[in-house]
């Protein structure tokens, strides 16, 4: 970790090692090794002690090169798998959660879920929440586990991503009948279409 940030003191003859371990470019787990030998008068046996303080690096999870994490799809459309790439102190994912906006759009977390095979954190599948009735936008939240120090996890990286779901379009028969037998020259009965989900238009 360098001498300059963890170091010996000695007060009287109590010698304390302490500091904070921040080396520069760390990207694996290293183990740093120290020697201590005493001094003292004459030519009497000096002593000689040694110990490791290892250091893991921080998490680190990257998206890949071409991946579209604000993706934009019609509901029963798969998405277009979204991969990241865990590194460094980062060996595992955890806290995954999922909000929407508007709320009570239907839940999507079982059918677009993340699998981790080995460094690669992979998300899939296709959206088809129960009941979408409006453009709903879902985002998910990504949160890392891995190397632990002393009493807490090493700094935890979090990746955040959206998925925007589009209802598909309806047409829905609100009043008369579509299909209608008339003599020529008599008018129509009347009937209503009522668009929803998707449609806004015709």
């Amino acid at each position: 970790p360098g001498s300059t940030q963890v170091t010996f003191t000695l007060d009287g003859l109590t010698l304390t090692l302490a500091g904070t371990p921040s080396p520069a470019g760390l990207t694996t787990t290293t183990i740093y090794t120290y020697t201590v030998t005493t001094t003292g008068s004459g030519s009497c046996i000096t002593e000689t002690v040694t110990g490791s303080i290892t250091v893991h690096p921080n998490h680190e999870i990257t998206l890949d090169t071409g991946n579209d994490n604000t993706q934009s799809v019609c509901e029963n459309t798969a998405i277009v798998d979204i991969q990241y790439t865990l590194s460094e102190g980062a060996t595992g994912v955890g806290f995954t959660t999922w909000t929407s906006v508007p709320a009570g759009g239907g839940d999507i977390s079982t059918q677009v879920t993340f699998t981790l095979v080995g460094q690669t954190l992979t998300l899939a599948g296709t959206p088809s929440p129960a009941g979408l009735t409006t453009t709903t936008v879902y985002t998910y939240t990504v949160t890392t586990t891995g190397q632990i120090g002393v009493g807490n996890y090493c700094e935890a990286k979090t990746v955040t991503g959206t998925i925007t779901v589009l209802p598909d379009n309806d047409l829905v028969l609100s009043s008369g009948q579509m299909s209608q037998t008339l003599c020529v020259g008599s008018p129509i009965t009347p009937f209503t279409i009522d668009l929803s989900g998707g449609a806004t238009s015709y």
